[in-house]
């Protein structure tokens, strides 16, 4: 006998999803849905996280539903994109003070992750897609599938001919702020960065540009 696939209308793009807790498209918070299968109401066995029958991999803690196993610690991932060494790295961590005011975990249940460590990415190319999964890696771009309010394909870091990275927010459904604004980003402005500037986005992800000491852009 099939099993019927479970599809979930979003309600802040419109797309159908084939998963119940997040959009496929935007990454936001699906709404519950009283049609869907019991079999839907599964969770990850080791952070607990929701997950649907169709999903290989969690969406918080990357385990691998077939095998049982873990993701590599994120510390030791390489660099997420292929070409010519820019001088400018970001480095990628779980911010507390983002996650207690943002308001995304009391509505999504989360937790903060208290020993998710930090790690650093070298900006190598013209164009960097920050999201999560398909959205990211598709493009060789920065993989933020830890924090599962990050869109699939939430904002891109752009270089331009003189060296300088731009932030767009591609749309995203939770926002995305640069230091310590209270407004975010305006959807597909571009909005200049510099050495020691912060990149908010998501439930807890924060993301520090540096200028790396003896190297040119």
């Amino acid at each position: 006998m099939i099993g019927l696939a479970i599809v979930t209308a979003c309600a802040t793009c419109g797309a159908d999803s084939g998963t119940t807790d997040y959009c496929d498209r935007c990454g936001a918070m699906l709404p519950p849905s009283a049609a869907a299968p019991a079999a839907a109401a599964l969770a990850c066995r080791h952070c607990t996280a929701p997950r649907s029958p169709a999903d290989a991999f969690c969406e918080v803690c990357g385990l691998d539903f077939t095998s049982g196993e873990l993701p590599q610690p994120v510390a030791d991932q390489p660099a997420a994109t292929v070409g010519a060494s820019t001088g400018w790295i970001v480095v990628i961590d779980a911010d507390r003070a983002l996650f207690d005011t943002n308001g995304i975990q009391e509505a999504g249940g989360l937790t903060f992750p208290q020993d998710l460590p930090p790690w650093e990415v070298e900006l190598v190319g013209e164009e960097i897609v920050l999201g999560r999964g398909k959205g990211a890696k598709a493009t060789g771009g920065i993989d933020l599938s830890r924090d599962p309010a990050v869109s699939r394909r939430h904002a891109v870091l752009r270089r331009d001919a003189g060296g300088a990275w731009h932030l767009v927010d591609e749309g995203s459904a939770n926002g995305t702020w640069v230091n310590g604004a209270t407004d975010p980003v305006e959807p597909g402005a571009q909005v200049p960065l510099h050495d020691g500037d912060r990149v908010r986005l998501g439930a807890f992800t924060v993301l520090r540009l540096r200028l790396v000491a003896g190297k040119s852009r």
